[in-house]
Formats: structure tokens, sequence, C-alpha cells
């Protein structure tokens, strides 16, 4: 059985939690403020609740079946895993070393290993020159 927290408190329509969050935001814009535009073109709304997805019919679709917004596969990702991976900048081998020890022994499973030989341009970083050689070439390996 789920016990349900804060009960003695009333829960808040979506009207009365936006005229919270304007108070809150003394004259700010609240589109401009709180809500996110990603780089697919999508709009993250600030909060979402359970009437936001009341319309919509697929929730409640399994892997593999029509209309596939939880994959083509019947597995899903049983199969196949995410792997989880961490860009690791550092100045020498060694650090890299210890950092990515550090990383797995924590829960990544991937490598994420920028080769671009070109450090200095990241602030922070041992000055080198630069040398005619292909950049931004990435290898990633997965630990499964």
């Amino acid at each position: 059985m789920t016990e349900r927290l804060f009960t003695e408190f009333e829960r808040p329509t979506t009207a009365e939690w936006r005229a919270a969050a304007e108070k809150l935001l003394k004259g700010r814009d609240f589109d401009k403020t709180l809500r996110t535009r990603t780089y697919e073109g999508l709009t993250l709304d600030p909060i979402y609740r359970a009437e936001d997805i009341a319309t919509l019919d697929h929730p409640h679709t399994v892997p593999g079946q029509f209309p596939y917004v939880r994959g083509t596969r019947t597995a899903g990702d049983l199969s196949a895993p995410w792997a989880i991976a961490q860009e690791i900048i550092t100045p020498t081998p060694e650090a890299f070393n210890t950092a990515l020890r550090h990383d797995l022994e924590r829960g990544q499973t991937a490598v994420n290993l920028v080769l671009d030989r070109l450090p200095h341009h990241r602030p922070g970083l041992m000055q080198m020159p630069p040398k005619p050689i292909q950049l931004g070439a990435a290898v990633s390996q997965s630990a499964h």
C-alpha cells in the first residue's frame, strides 16, 4: 500500500500553483524564467501533473507495440541496457585514469574518451601547441 505524504496539505490547482510561482518571480516573465526550450524544439514546463497526461493514449502501451513510444523491441532495453558514461576532462593520462577508476567503481559502465589532442582550448588544462591532426575524434567503449 502506498502511503501518501503531506496529506495535511490541500493540493493546489495548477492555476494556484502558477499564481504562487509568479508572485515569487517578482515581475519576471513566467515563461522565460521557468519554461525551458530544448535543442530539439520541445518546451519543458517547470511542473507536470496527472491532468497533463490524462488525454494521452500511450502511457499504458508496452514496448514493441504501436505507437512505439516505448521502442520497437518487445524486450525494450532489457537486451541492451543504457550505457552510463561521462566525459572526463583531465590534464594528464594519470589524472584521467584516477578519475575513470573512481567513476567505474560508482556505476559508470562505459568510457567516453575524446581524442582531440588540443587541451589548450579547455581552461585549466596543460597548454600545448596544436599539432596538425584530425580533431574531435571520439572513441566510446561500453563496459558490457
